[in-house]
């Protein structure tokens, strides 16, 4: 019987639009996801890195102002669910993310209202798909993997273990 359903904030909650204008080709994005994926987590990302090291152009300031504040950009219909299912099942959240973003989107959207606790990479210690993240999450709630959905974008972290 499931208990507890996990949500991933990045992907899910905050669906991907952080491209205006014309997308950057595969090879490109592989190499931004690179570059930005420890920093990111690490929480050491601003907007003037964002412009020098990551997008490496000279994008008008607006452009680059619209795909920083993308990231705060809820998918009403999941938050909907969310609020739904909050009253029902116990709501959690494992997710790569930097401290900075949960603290904007926690206050944006009253996160503490609706989940009982972010598991969040900077702050614990482990990233996704990483079997310690999920190990700390079970032995601090007592679930056990069975009791558990996790609503993922990535299907090689969808699974607790």
């Amino acid at each position: 019987m499931i208990k507890a359903i996990i949500f991933d904030i990045t992907g899910v909650l905050f669906p991907y639009q952080p491209w205006v204008g014309e997308r950057p080709s595969r090879e490109k994005m592989m190499e931004i996801k690179k570059i930005v994926q420890d920093i990111y987590d690490k929480d050491k990302i601003s907007k003037e890195y964002l412009r020098q090291e990551i997008f490496k152009t000279e994008r008008p300031k607006e452009e680059l102002e619209a795909i920083y504040n993308s990231l705060a950009v809820i998918d009403e219909k999941v938050f909907d669910l969310v609020k739904d299912i909050s009253t029902k099942y116990l709501l959690y959240s494992i997710a790569n993310e930097a401290s900075k973003w949960t603290d904007i989107r926690t206050a944006l959207y009253n996160f503490d209202k609706y989940f009982k606790k972010l598991y969040i990479s900077c702050e614990v210690g482990f990233r996704k798909p990483d079997p310690e993240i999920y190990s700390l999450f079970l032995k601090e709630t007592g679930l056990k993997p069975e009791e558990c959905l996790f609503v993922d974008d990535k299907e090689d972290s969808r699974r607790i273990r």
